[in-house]
């Protein structure tokens, strides 16, 4: 869902209107997400609230890709945001059939960016010694 809501954010300029209308569909779903992490929600209790709250915005999304889809110039950047989310649609909506599923993958994205960026620091290390050891380095 990241991923989808960063395109919509950065079709703004290009489409205001149609943009934050996406954008406060995908906040509505993420303050849903919030609520259940600061309860404490259970798996079972977050899957029994995005069926009763998500479902409904997730069905209200899809219309209005399906109506939207045809309705913007190919190449602009609200398009690509809105061809992006409709082609990727099965996914992005797949959380709400699990309570242990998250809405994105940032958490994890947070978690392995060190790594990321060390992979690509580490191309300019230097020479083949310097690079050994940044890697043990790395490893301990």
């Amino acid at each position: 869902m990241a991923h989808a809501r960063r395109k919509f954010i950065e079709a703004e300029d290009n489409d205001a209107k149609r943009s934050k209308e996406m954008i406060e569909m995908f906040a509505q779903l993420y303050a849903i997400e919030k609520k259940a992490r600061e309860s404490n929600m259970t798996n079972e209790q977050r899957y029994i609230l995005r069926q009763k709250e998500a479902l409904t915005i997730l069905e209200k999304m899809k219309t209005w890709l399906d109506q939207n889809i045809n309705q913007c110039t190919p190449d602009s950047k609200i398009a690509k945001a809105i061809q992006y989310t409709f082609a990727h649609w099965k996914e992005l909506a797949g959380y709400v059939s699990h309570g242990k599923l998250e809405i994105d993958n940032n958490p994890i994205d947070n978690k392995i960016r060190p790594l990321a960026l060390g992979r690509k620091n580490y191309l300019f290390a230097g020479n083949q010694d310097a690079a050994q050891n940044a890697a043990m380095f790395y490893l301990l």
